[in-house]
């Protein structure tokens, strides 16, 4: 008898191998791997075959890649795939349970111990002796730096949101600061450990007045941490805080969206560019950037044409002079002074709707600060309890031009008439969706386009992504470009 396990993966499904190996053990078996699917074919009698399916919960990896699975017969194995296996350092089951049960340090099923140095590499000889050492010195000093992947990360006790992202030492301990269910759960808890934007609780805000609205949540991703995890747990300690001090290699960060989720390569120390991918249909690209110039334009197998062309302000004074030019901006202007403060001076700003976002954030004022403005804004947006925001004036200037002044103008009249804070950045957010829904509806036909690729740091946020993937969808087939990141349907 032979039973046939199929994995179906969003990538390269080859990470699946050790795993799959380690579950046919000693059993006749063949391993077929093509691109995204993966075959495990196993030959025994059904005691054998029964006690396989039933290790495979334990023993599988819960993986965000893993798009579908199932168990058929079969009738023969294949022959064996040539492939190249890989070694990786993240956390398995395996040695979790091990560890949880034994406090006994093993290779997991690629053979690799962990990812993380201290002082130098840990091995399997002074794994304890080096966990010890760590935990010492966390709790003498506060501090500590481990290495992992050529990144460097400074790990204090507590909470520190100058940090970048805060582990928890247990995932039972979220709900002391975070609003995380079921499913937050499972995704930390992954086998990619990804990085994941959790908002904090209205008690912990209120008891805790530094406290962000959002904040970077990640599980220990290998054995090191996850054992200094569990050591500093039974020590009533709750979280870790990491700062990232050098960054050369991604991390993973997963933006929940209204039905699936996107899973992206992501870095704190520096603004990794993303060039928009050129598909063999003709396409409309739309790269949204926090620190560069906005693309929308029109991409084909050979070629890439700006379609829209976004305004670029260096400073308040300019917005103002513009809008003054208009029929009744003086008074506009005028009217708004009497009640709020006009933010004045220069600014260091990009072509690109996030810049509009922290102009709209400065009249706001959310922050003094330009770029924090604008970050506000989305923070703002992504806590609005309405159902839809005010209607924020995207009009185009011409025909390749957006009009800043109308934007800046609809955004003080909504001050003025007395919108909230939340429902103006919500407005922000949803009316560019609508904007972008009109603009890709008549490019479509003009240029017969037959989807929308997205790409651009803009889209880690969750409301952002949220509302043009919506917008945009009901038009035309709406995809994050894979150099992004990759969307998981959940």
């Amino acid at each position: 008898m032979i039973l046939a396990f199929k994995f179906t993966c969003h990538k390269d499904a080859s990470f699946l191998v050790p795993f799959l190996r380690l579950l046919a053990g000693d059993l006749s078996h063949s391993l077929k791997c093509k691109d995204d699917e993966i075959y495990l074919k196993v030959s025994g009698n059904t005691s054998e075959l029964e006690s396989v399916a039933n290790k495979a919960s334990a023993l599988l990896p819960f993986s965000l890649f893993i798009k579908h699975s199932e168990v058929l017969a079969a009738s023969e194995l294949d022959e064996d795939s040539k492939i190249n296996e890989i070694k990786f350092g993240g956390l398995t089951p395996t040695q979790a349970s091990v560890f949880l049960a034994s406090k006994k340090a093993i290779l997991n099923e690629s053979g690799a111990l962990c990812e993380s140095k201290f002082e130098g590499e840990i091995t399997l000889g002074n794994f304890n002796e080096k966990l010890k050492a760590c935990l010492n010195l966390l709790k003498d000093r506060g501090i500590v730096c481990v290495e992992q992947d050529e990144n460097l990360y400074e790990i204090s006790l507590g909470v520190n949101f100058d940090a970048n992202f805060l582990m928890p030492v247990n995932l039972k301990q979220l709900p002391k600061i975070f609003i995380a269910d079921d499913r937050v759960l499972t995704f930390l808890a992954s086998f990619e450990k990804p990085l994941l934007a959790l908002k904090t609780t209205a008690i912990y805000r209120q008891n805790h007045e530094d406290a962000p609205l959002f904040f970077d949540v990640m599980a220990p991703n290998d054995l090191f941490l996850y054992a200094i995890c569990e050591r500093l747990n039974k020590e009533n300690f709750s979280f870790l805080s990491v700062k990232v001090k050098e960054q050369k290699n991604a991390l993973s960060r997963l933006t929940l969206l209204e039905s699936s989720a996107v899973l992206s390569p992501f870095f704190y120390a520096k603004n990794e560019e993303i060039e928009l991918s050129n598909f063999g249909d003709i396409a409309l690209g739309l790269k949204f950037s926090k620190f560069s110039d906005d693309e929308i334009c029109l991409l084909s197998k050979s070629s890439k044409t700006q379609l829209l062309f976004l305004p670029k302000f260096s400073s308040f004074e300019e917005i103002y002079e513009l809008i003054r030019a208009e029929e009744g901006g003086e008074r506009l202007l005028e009217n708004f002074s009497k009640e709020h403060t006009l933010p004045s001076g220069k600014f260091s700003s990009n072509a690109s709707f996030f810049s509009l976002f922290c102009i709209a954030g400065r009249l706001l004022g959310l922050s003094d600060d330009f770029k924090k403005a604008g970050e506000n804004l989305l923070l703002m947006a992504a806590d609005f309890s309405g159902q839809k925001g005010v209607r924020i004036d995207y009009k185009m200037k011409d025909d390749f031009g957006l009009d800043g002044v109308k934007f800046v103008k609809s955004i003080i009249s909504f001050i003025l008439a007395g919108a909230g804070e939340k429902n103006i950045s919500f407005g922000c957010t949803e009316s560019l969706a609508h904007f972008l829904s009109d603009f890709s509806y008549e490019k479509r036909d003009k240029f017969n386009i037959k989807n929308i690729i997205l790409s651009g740091d803009l889209f880690y946020n969750k409301v952002v992504s949220n509302l043009i993937k919506k917008h945009l969808n009901p038009n035309i087939k709406t995809n994050f470009d894979p150099g992004f990141g990759v969307e998981i349907k959940l």
